[in-house]
């Protein structure tokens, strides 16, 4: 690596499996490019490139896509967009991609993640959202609905200072057994995969708290834990 620079992402990738597919990378910025998984082989030990950015412009996460997967970027200042893969097409690695969401001024994305049509055939699927001061919930995939990349998108979470800006967007489901998060100031709490700790809300609300922070600490980070699977 560079003096400058740090990894964002990590993706596991079967060569056999996953030949035909993409790695979908969407950046700070809302820029989005998907580029066919095949175009990373023989990768050197000082990496190749993989998008080119703005001067502006980081990367914030990759996705492995099959094509008939639907996006989702969220944003730091409360909004989202969820849009059909379909709508960007193929490019090389050299390019900066298209435009998935529209950005106001001081916002940025946060979170791209990935939604199959096995995530939304599951009962309990939901986007999981906390935010800097700790106040989350979890909301059904179907309040956000399916829109054209590009656009400015829909409220993901009611922000405001009580609740701080998003700090984390997860999708969240049956399979996994709690969620865990992680303060600035280093402190962490887990919470179990269930109604009462992370209860189900509409689109537009605020959340309950999950965590209680003082005045000078803020969540940084969550992760999801599975549930252990035997045999």
């Amino acid at each position: 690596l560079k003096q400058d620079e740090k990894i964002q992402s990590m993706l596991i990738i079967d060569e056999k499996k996953d030949k035909d597919k993409s790695i979908a990378l969407a950046t700070r910025k809302g820029l989005v490019k998907k580029t066919a998984v095949k175009q990373f082989d023989n990768i050197r030990s000082t990496g190749i490139i993989a998008i080119t950015l703005n001067d502006d412009d980081e990367l914030v996460k990759g996705q492995v896509t099959n094509g008939k997967e639907e996006l989702f970027l969220g944003t730091y200042g409360g909004k989202c967009i969820r849009f059909n893969e379909a709508e960007v097409k193929q490019s090389s690695r050299d390019t900066k991609g298209v435009r998935g969401i529209s950005l106001k001024k001081d916002d940025y994305v946060v979170a791209f993640e990935k939604i199959s049509d096995e995530f939304k055939g599951e009962k309990e699927a939901a986007i999981l959202v906390v935010t800097e001061k700790g106040i989350g919930k979890r909301t059904k995939i179907n309040q956000y609905p399916v829109q054209k990349r590009s656009g400015l998108g829909v409220k993901i979470s009611d922000i405001t200072a009580k609740t701080g800006k998003v700090a984390s967007i997860r999708l969240m489901t049956s399979a996994h057994k709690e969620l865990v998060i992680t303060t600035q100031k280093g402190q962490t709490i887990k919470l179990p995969n269930s109604k009462k700790a992370l209860p189900f809300l509409t689109r537009p609300t605020q959340g309950v708290i999950l965590m209680k922070l003082p005045k000078d600490d803020k969540v940084v980070t969550t992760a999801l834990t599975e549930l252990e699977k035997v045999g």
